[in-house]
């Protein structure tokens, strides 16, 4: 009685094999979407703590002027600052300076090359400052 009840052709045999992978795929899939949306949403956890850091440009010093080539190297420091319970790193903060209304240049500072592990770590309750470099031409407009 079992063998006619577990007894079936090669054709339908092939068909339960091939509808049983179909559904290991699918379940497969979509485990892995969910374990990605998972992701995502634990991600956004930390937004609100992020926003709270700030930023702010504590100094710019001319390290160099080459009059030869019209040229001028600033050195700019950034004060971030951490208020929250939560560490970060900053990997870019693209800037843009003004001088008495005009634009003197654009720069960034820039980690984004370098591991994570290299990157400044600012803990809770910290103030690190950035320095950053950047080089323009002068004209008679600045």
């Amino acid at each position: 009685m079992l063998t006619t009840f577990f007894s079936c052709t090669n054709s339908e045999n092939n068909n339960l094999v091939t509808l049983q992978g179909r559904m290991i795929l699918f379940a497969a899939i979509g485990g892995l979407l969910a374990l990605m949306g998972g992701i995502v949403y634990y991600s956004s956890l930390d937004i609100p703590h992020l926003e709270l850091a700030e930023i702010k440009l504590a100094n710019v010093e001319v390290v160099d002027v080459n009059s030869i080539e019209n040229r001028v190297k600033l050195e700019t420091t950034f004060l971030v600052k951490n208020p929250s319970d939560k560490t970060f790193t900053v990997p870019l903060i693209s800037f843009e300076l003004f001088a008495n209304g005009k634009s003197l240049g654009t720069g960034q500072y820039s980690t984004a090359d370098v591991a994570m592990p290299g990157r400044a770590a600012f803990y809770p309750s910290s103030e690190i400052p950035l320095k950053s470099t950047l080089q323009f031409i002068l004209s008679d407009t600045v």
